[in-house]
């Protein structure tokens, strides 16, 4: 009789303990999500745009613990938060043109503009933007001007630079094109119609032809302005499509190369910070966004990272470390002649054109 008493106190042990394991291994992400600590956050960004060393800074001063992760691009950026409704990140970065899809989708939550100490010191025609008119959403974080870097040897003195240098073979040379479906096409429409704007059958039609004859004289299709760099340095093309934000390195170290913004107008990106819908970290969330814009740390991130701030000091930036005249000049311009990258087609359609292009 005792042994079947202690069999059965056996068994029902082991069931107790099966049960715990398995409701632990259930309810385990439900537990974490209630211990989490409000004493850190996980920012969702671009690579070189925050500094392992400036995160640093920020956690020894606040004990506020940043965890830093990275995105290839902004199609991946929403489809990450599309799918996780933005839980897991707190502070997310992504461009203009994915901004209105957050925002529809409900993924991100209001700033409290109360709580910024640098909101009037920010570049006033920064803000207001087609994505988040009233900057509800939105703080702009770092933008850069599309253009052309150009190898002075394939110039003649006085040369105009405008977009056919690209979409036109250049004598006994090539080019470096954008790798990305928006950016070319939008490109590619701004140089035949002198606007930005849906196209019709018969345009799209036009965009496919120039870009397929344009595949003849592209010696590389680039994700990168580094890449772009290269090929400009080595004398492998005429000219390349860049962003400002790559090219102040660039010009100090080669005289032989320049950067121009076409006469006919270009494109520009903003990159913003905004706030996941679902976090609860409010007190973390704009001590680190506030760190961000402090001067000193604006300074670093713009001395050691490919990073352009939004507010006034940038002026006092391009003087301190002595940028060339051109860039001084095209951030000094208004913006008025630059286009955002906005779809000229839905989506679906501007990848299938882009697939018949490349293929």
């Amino acid at each position: 009789m005792i042994q079947k008493s202690t069999t059965a106190a056996v068994k029902f042990a082991m069931i107790f303990f099966w049960v715990l394991v398995l409701g632990s291994l259930l309810y385990f992400p439900v537990v974490m999500k209630l211990f989490r600590s409000k004493n850190s956050i996980t920012v969702f960004t671009w690579t070189d745009l925050i500094s392992n060393e400036q995160v640093k800074v920020f956690e020894q001063r606040t004990g506020i613990q940043v965890k830093l992760r990275y995105f290839e691009n902004n199609e991946e950026l929403f489809i990450k938060m599309l799918a996780g409704r933005g839980e897991g990140f707190d502070i997310i970065i992504p461009s203009d043109y994915v901004m209105r899809r957050l925002i529809d989708n409900q993924l991100l939550k209001k700033i409290d503009r109360s709580r910024l100490d640098f909101f009037n010191q920010l570049n006033p025609q920064l803000l207001g933007a087609y994505y988040d008119p009233n900057n509800q959403f939105s703080i702009p974080y770092h933008w850069a001007i599309y253009g052309i870097g150009v190898h002075k040897h394939f110039i003649a003195p006085g040369e105009s630079i405008g977009w056919r240098m690209i979409f036109e073979k250049p004598d006994n040379s090539a080019v470096a094109m954008l790798n990305s479906a928006r950016e070319s096409i939008a490109l590619a429409t701004l140089h035949l119609f002198g606007r930005v704007q849906e196209l019709n059958y018969d345009e799209q039609k036009l965009v496919q032809d120039l870009l397929r004859s344009q595949r003849s004289f592209v010696e590389s299709y680039v994700d990168g302005d580094m890449r772009a760099e290269y090929l400009l340095r080595s004398g492998q093309v005429a000219a390349a499509v860049m962003a400002s934000s790559f090219t102040m390195a660039m010009l100090k170290k080669n005289q032989q190369l320049d950067f121009v913004v076409p006469h006919e107008g270009s494109f520009l990106v903003i990159d913003n910070i905004v706030m996941s819908a679902y976090t609860d970290k409010d007190d973390a969330i704009y001590s680190f966004i506030n760190f961000l814009f402090e001067p000193a740390v604006i300074d670093y991130h713009f001395n050691h990272c490919t990073f352009v701030p939004t507010t006034t000091h940038l002026t006092q930036l391009l003087d301190l470390y002595d940028a060339p005249a051109v860039l001084k000049k095209i951030y000094a311009e208004p913006i008025s002649h630059l286009y955002f990258f906005k779809s000229v087609l839905p989506e679906a359609q501007l990848n299938e054109l882009w697939m018949k292009i490349k293929l």
